[in-house]
């Protein structure tokens, strides 16, 4: 399974990336949402794992270009510390299959 990490705080993409190869996962880093959707337009990926508030673009509009311009599109999960329940009604109607909140 190949997974694209959407997440701009170094630390948190390396905590996400060494559990998921460590996994077995197959992984790509990218540090904002348009490093994200250009990678995940010239790549196929089986999830995408985004956090909400990143530079240039956020999760949300992240997740709402996917929809709308990847084929197949991959499975979609907010990781975020945005943990209100309206924050996450809110990512799961933009088109986010599951919603996690941080620490995990």
């Amino acid at each position: 399974m190949k997974i694209l990490i959407a997440e701009d705080d170094p630390v948190s993409g390396m905590i996400l990336t060494k559990i998921l190869r460590k996994a077995g996962y197959q992984t790509v880093l990218a540090e904002d949402g348009v490093e994200a959707l250009e990678v995940i337009q010239r790549e196929s990926f089986d999830a995408l794992l985004t956090d909400w508030m990143m530079p240039r673009m956020d999760g949300i509009e992240l997740t709402r270009k996917v929809r709308e311009t990847v084929k197949p599109t991959p499975v979609v999960v907010f990781v975020t510390t945005m943990s209100s329940s309206g924050s996450r009604e809110f990512a799961l109607t933009a088109g986010a299959d599951e919603y996690l909140t941080k620490p995990y």
